[in-house]
């Protein structure tokens, strides 16, 4: 019989309630420890080296659309992030976080006749 055993540090999104994955405890530290030391998530994204796994979870902010937020906000509870815009800190609060992502928006239709 199959035993899972878990990692030790589940990464959530903020808003939600779901679980996008799992990390070792020295991989979250790596991360936080980045975060104090570079300005937004991308910077983070930048700044792993050596840590596959760390990528991964970086990545997956970016990909949701918070690559221009302070990353040290989402390492503690509180009614608002700051987010980098046009050179600038923004702050913004929790509840307008959807509004402010960085989704990329393909307006291009892409129909292809084969």
């Amino acid at each position: 019989m199959g035993y899972k055993k878990e990692l030790g540090v589940k990464w959530y999104i903020p808003m939600t309630k779901r679980a996008f994955g799992e990390s070792t405890v020295a991989t979250s530290d790596l991360i936080e420890m980045l975060s104090k030391e570079y300005l937004t998530i991308e910077d983070v994204y930048n700044a792993i080296n050596y840590d596959p796994d760390a990528k991964k979870i970086v990545k997956y902010f970016i990909d949701k659309g918070y690559k221009n937020y302070v990353f040290r906000d989402f390492f503690r509870n509180t009614p608002t992030y700051r987010k980098v815009e046009n050179g600038e800190i923004i702050t913004i609060k929790r509840e307008e976080l959807k509004k402010h992502l960085d989704i990329n928006k393909d307006e291009n239709n892409y129909e292809y006749d084969y």
